[in-house]
């Protein structure tokens, strides 16, 4: 049941209020009020905003219908239970097609009541579920650093959070200054790898001779000046992602060695004889078409 879930009862009856009042103390954390007017409905329930609506189909004021279908459009929630005595059945059965959730046949059963009372709670919980699910798959939620007001920037954004959720390496295409990095990011941080090292790297900037010594590390004397190991980029990512930005530019050589590592999950250091595995995700830029 929801938390401190809100119940307004319409009834100008102090005994009946009394009864409901019995009935609903073995429900924890509900808070009850009581409205006596028929004619205040809308103000209560505006100001008390409760989750469920009890109402009496005897009280008078306004059209109980219209008075449904005005929560009906505005909202899903309150939802409403309507009371009727014996002879009104066909004028509940009107109001559930109104809009109503429930109805209860006078006099009321205290099971039958709260029944109908903890059904009409866990609909509103699961609906309020949903919102928040609704709300939260939103790019607009997912993705609070991407501004965009575009339909299709958009439909890239909810692409984005389905891929976040997979492990699967990820080639971003696009013209210079359209925010690969920032897609490449967002992937990460929705990702499972969130709290895991993001590591990028320009190929572009590196010349061909760095490239495999800044992706993969090398060892100790590999090459002149050498002085110490040093552990590459994939490494530093372990567990994380990697961002290889403008892969078109990257050589041969290192393409294949970047293969091995997609193929087979490890590398080897410049100048090492011993593989190491890595669990890094592979997200690739380009301004060009790979084709």
């Amino acid at each position: 049941m929801i938390t401190n879930a809100k119940l307004l009862i319409v009834e100008d009856d102090l005994q009946m209020q009394r009864v409901y009042q019995y009935f609903l103390s073995e429900i924890n954390g509900l808070q009850v009020a009581f409205e006596t007017k028929a004619d205040a409905i809308l103000t209560s329930v505006e100001s008390f905003k409760p989750d469920v609506l009890i109402l009496d189909l005897s009280l008078g004021g306004q059209s109980v219908h219209s008075l449904i279908q005005t929560f009906t459009h505005q909202s899903k929630i309150p939802q409403i239970i309507v009371l009727t005595a014996d002879e009104s059945v066909a004028v509940a059965v009107h109001a559930m097609r109104s809009g109503a959730f429930n109805y209860l046949v006078k006099p009321i059963e205290k099971e039958a009541f709260l029944v109908a009372v903890d059904h009409a709670l866990e609909y509103v919980e699961s609906i309020k579920e949903l919102m928040h699910l609704r709300q939260r798959s939103s790019p607009e939620k997912q993705f609070p650093n991407i501004i965009t007001h575009s339909p299709a920037m958009q439909n890239v954004l909810r692409l984005v959070g389905d891929l976040a959720k997979t492990d699967f390496s990820v080639l971003i295409q696009g013209e210079n200054g359209t925010g690969k990095e920032l897609i490449a990011r967002a992937l990460h941080q929705n990702s499972r790898r969130a709290s895991r090292p993001f590591v990028a790297i320009n190929c572009a900037a590196l010349p061909d001779s760095l490239v495999e010594s800044e992706l993969f590390g090398y060892e100790k004397g590999a090459f002149t000046g050498a002085g110490q190991r040093h552990l590459g980029k994939f490494e530093q990512a372990n567990g994380g992602t990697i961002f290889l930005d403008e892969i078109g530019d990257m050589g041969i050589l290192a393409q294949s060695r970047l293969l091995r590592v997609l193929q087979e999950s490890e590398i080897y250091r410049l100048g090492g004889n011993e593989s190491i595995k890595v669990d890094v995700r592979v997200i690739a830029a380009t301004n060009k078409n790979l084709k």
